[in-house]
């Protein structure tokens, strides 16, 4: 059973061959005390130990060096873990003093944040992390539990890109050489437009074929999506939209000489090896070279994310946007919609004002109810 102790703190308690075990989570996130009592009740069933409380309280670097010495008894050992153990005074250093009762997030955050510093590279520090995690048994189990929800939130966090930020970008996109326009990539410009006018995610876009399009009616229907209700959603074009999309059906006649239903919007291939049959995998290069030239820092999400935000603040109903972009979660929608934050303070502080000016009025409709009092002098006869 989960239940609170000591404020929003999460504990589980359950029996274990007679044994009560009674231990915090140490999160205030009931889903994550889920995982983590499941998580414990299959270790011991595994036959992990029951009473770990004399384990937390030893140093980081003992645990992780036993941890290395058992895997080189057992043959396990690898030359990077060896590095790791024997060479790397920083992780030594870092943790020095530290018990593993002490090590959080927070803790392994800072440690990363100075390896990237160093200049190590991302696949190095998740090794560095992965071992660090092994070597604490059932406490690395926890404390993935929560990094993982952690990278899982900070993923949800987008932002919007400003008006001034997508004309660089689409500017980006095109190269203007004298006498002529020039594409960095014959399908980036295009894709981005999908993004910025359409709200497509990347593998709705990557996946498109030329039977999804109606250019006449100016509609996309969607294919399979990432959620249920995504896919299959038909997504009208505005006039950005409808130029962008032709234009680039007269590009793509020119190249393969026609539309095939079944091909492609967007083609395997390099300029001038392209194969209509088979779909683009990535636009993550050339994305990285619009966010150079233009100077932007973001996502290729993102893109999606701004035109879901702007759909907000153009008023759009939160029915009609969801089946524009495929929504069914309303976490999903509610964080979408952060950027309706302002207008709603707005709303509310102008609530003051509405009801000053009805206590206003109130006041004026009972003065003039009250006659006047006269106050002309009476004289005696």
């Amino acid at each position: 059973m989960l239940y609170k102790r000591g404020g929003d703190i999460w504990w589980y308690k359950f029996n274990h061959k007679g044994k009560d075990i009674r231990e915090s989570t140490r999160t205030t996130s009931k889903t994550k005390a889920r995982v983590m009592e499941e998580n414990r009740r299959r270790d011991l069933r595994e036959g992990h130990i029951i009473d770990d409380r004399k384990e937390r309280n030893r140093f980081i670097t003992d645990v992780v060096t036993d941890h290395y010495r058992a895997c080189q008894t057992k043959g396990k050992s690898t030359k990077y873990m060896r590095q790791f153990v024997d060479e790397q005074k920083l992780f030594m250093k870092h943790f020095a003093g530290k018990t593993v009762d002490q090590l959080n997030p927070d803790t392994i955050d800072a440690y990363e944040t100075l390896r990237f510093n160093e200049g190590v590279s991302a696949n190095t520090v998740a090794k560095e992390r992965g071992i660090l995690l092994r070597a604490l048994g059932h406490t690395g189990k926890r404390l993935r539990v929560e990094l993982t929800s952690i990278k899982v939130e900070e993923s949800l966090i987008g932002r919007a890109y400003t008006a001034d930020e997508q004309r660089r970008m689409l500017e980006a996109a095109t190269r203007v050489t004298p006498g002529r326009r020039e594409k960095e990539s014959p399908l980036i410009e295009f894709a981005l437009r999908l993004q910025l006018n359409g709200g497509f995610r990347d593998g709705e876009i990557r996946s498109m074929r030329w039977k999804q399009v109606d250019l006449l009616k100016h509609i996309v229907q969607v294919g399979k999506a990432k959620t249920r209700a995504g896919s299959g959603r038909r997504v009208p074009m505005n006039a950005k939209l409808r130029i962008a999309f032709e234009t680039h059906a007269a590009w793509y006649i020119s190249k393969f000489g026609k539309l095939e239903p079944e091909s492609f919007v967007f083609p395997f291939g390099r300029p001038f090896e392209m194969d209509p049959t088979r779909p683009v995998t990535t636009f993550k290069t050339a994305w990285n070279t619009i966010k150079r030239n233009a100077g932007v820092e973001g996502r290729w999400h993102d893109c999606r994310h701004t035109f879901i935000t702007e759909c907000l603040e153009s008023g759009m109903s939160a029915a009609t946007l969801k089946s524009l972009v495929g929504h069914v979660s309303q976490r999903m929608l509610d964080h979408y919609s952060h950027a309706n934050i302002e207008r709603a303070r707005d709303g509310v502080e102008a609530l003051d004002a509405y009801r000053e000016r009805e206590l206003q009025k109130f006041d004026k409709s009972v003065a003039e109810q009250i006659p006047a009092t006269d106050t002309k002098p009476h004289t005696v006869n």
